[in-house]
């Protein structure tokens, strides 16, 4: 990836980057959660905080397992500062877009969002990997991470709720 790099690149790699996380995902994560609590919809409030703030532990807590090194190929792009594995980029994206999902799953929304979401995943993860800050396992293992909690946070919370986190009356 290295070899593409150009300052345009640099600039629009920097900027997913930001999106996928502090500008972009950390916000929409707040919003989200913001919005349903408006409409005073607590069950999906709640998947909401559950998901989105347990996998920013559950990513703590893996890389303080791991403290694997980012690569040093070349010079990166971007600091980062702590451990590689997992992607927080990676996993927190990844864990909106399947919240996101799995909340607009009953509605028209379901498959523009699916489409756009993938792309937004793919995205993020390449600009992590352009930057130079992670290995291509690091990505994969945040995406994989963030499935995992998410469809077990989603059991949880549907099991709960006899059986469905969504109606399609909820977002529709």
């Amino acid at each position: 990836m290295h070899g593409w790099a150009s300052p345009g690149l640099d600039r629009f790699f920097h900027g997913v980057s930001a999106i996928g996380h502090e500008r972009g995902v950390i916000p929409l994560d707040v919003l989200l959660l913001v919005l349903l609590s408006i409409r005073r919809r607590w069950r999906q409030a709640l998947f909401v905080l559950v998901a989105t703030a347990g996998s920013g532990v559950l990513n703590w807590l893996v890389k303080m397992l791991f403290a694997r090194e980012r690569p040093q190929l070349w010079p990166a792009l971007t600091d980062a500062h702590n451990a590689s594995f997992p992607s927080g980029h990676a996993m927190g994206s990844f864990t909106l877009m399947l919240v996101l999902l799995i909340l607009a799953w009953p509605s028209r929304w379901r498959y523009p969002l699916l489409l756009s979401a993938s792309g937004f995943i793919v995205l993020v993860g390449l600009s992590r990997l352009y930057l130079g800050v992670h290995w291509p396992s690091d990505i994969v293992a945040g995406w994989l991470l963030a499935a995992s909690w998410v469809f077990a946070i989603s059991a949880c919370t549907a099991r709960q709720q006899g059986g469905e986190l969504c109606r399609r009356t909820d977002i529709s």
